[in-house]
């Protein structure tokens, strides 16, 4: 649990918030549940100001 993303981004939003793009991609039925993990994420990076955060969830996968 101490690489999950969503637990280390409050740690290091100073850092993510310097950078000029974050992409996450995800689709709605990953085996792992990896889009709930990517939309975790995103709410994380939102809540804490990091700005240009692209997010895209396709539905078709």
């Amino acid at each position: 649990m101490q690489w999950d993303p969503v637990r280390m981004a409050p740690q290091h939003v100073e850092s993510l918030r310097t950078m000029t793009a974050i992409y996450i991609d995800a689709g709605r039925r990953y085996q792992y549940f990896l889009d709930l993990g990517a939309q975790a994420f995103y709410d994380v990076l939102k809540e804490n100001g990091v700005q240009n955060v692209f997010w895209l969830l396709r539905s078709n996968i």
